[in-house]
């Protein structure tokens, strides 16, 4: 990931951004998991506002095909000149113009909900990657988190997430570990829908819990 020398600005927007970001409208069937999910054009439309409103604006640059890949460069711009870059990619099943649009229309509308923290579920990442590959979508132990939380822990569970994200991103992993782990006021229940909430975000889930590990390991 890239980045401008200060990101200060950035990250309060961010947060700002994220507290304000609703659901996109999952608009598109998928065929193959017989689900809807929020096709590009209603992931763009979620957030168009909350960006706009925080001084934010996203860009993103298509990158070349290479050795059955494609890549994408997602810039995340604030009013102040602070940016955040980073590269995503995805493999491509077949070397022609609707597998590329495919892989390059997925890979946009994933960058942009992980930025936003929007949530999204039962997506047409397949048909991108190989249009054979079927099957039904597995059940986690974090389905359905939110039906076992109080409305107030729904809300705290989605600020802590924020803010355990924006913590990550600016380097102060050990921060995010603490307000997952050290928080005595959280309840079972509102840290399963935090984990949820950071489905997408395995690095930080991973580093938290490799940082709790190394913790609990030192205390022995």
């Amino acid at each position: 990931m890239e980045k401008s020398e200060s990101i200060v600005k950035l990250s309060k927007a961010l947060v700002k951004m994220q507290s304000e970001m609703g659901a996109a409208s999952k608009s598109s069937d998928n065929p193959f998991f017989k689900s809807k999910y929020a096709d590009l054009a209603s992931v763009k439309e979620a957030t168009r506002l909350p960006l706009l409103n925080n001084g934010l604006t996203i860009t993103q640059f298509v990158g070349e095909y290479v050795a059955g890949v494609m890549s994408l460069e997602t810039i995340i711009l604030h009013e102040s000149g602070e940016y955040m870059s980073r590269v995503a990619s995805i493999p491509i099943a077949k070397a022609d113009c609707h597998a590329a649009t495919a892989g390059v229309t997925y890979l946009r509308r994933t960058s942009i909900a992980a930025v936003c923290n929007l949530m999204q579920e039962d997506d047409d990442g397949n048909a991108a990657a190989d249009p054979k590959k079927r099957g039904k979508r597995a059940i986690v132990p974090t389905d359905g988190a939110e039906d076992e939380c109080t409305p107030d822990e729904v809300i705290k569970a989605r600020s802590l997430s924020n803010e355990m994200r924006t913590c990550f991103i600016v380097g102060e992993s050990e921060t995010a570990r603490r307000l997952f782990y050290d928080d005595k006021s959280l309840t079972n229940e509102c840290k399963v829908l935090i984990w949820k909430n950071l489905k997408d975000d395995t690095a930080v889930r991973s580093t938290i819990k490799k940082l709790q590990d190394e913790k609990n390991q030192s205390s022995k």
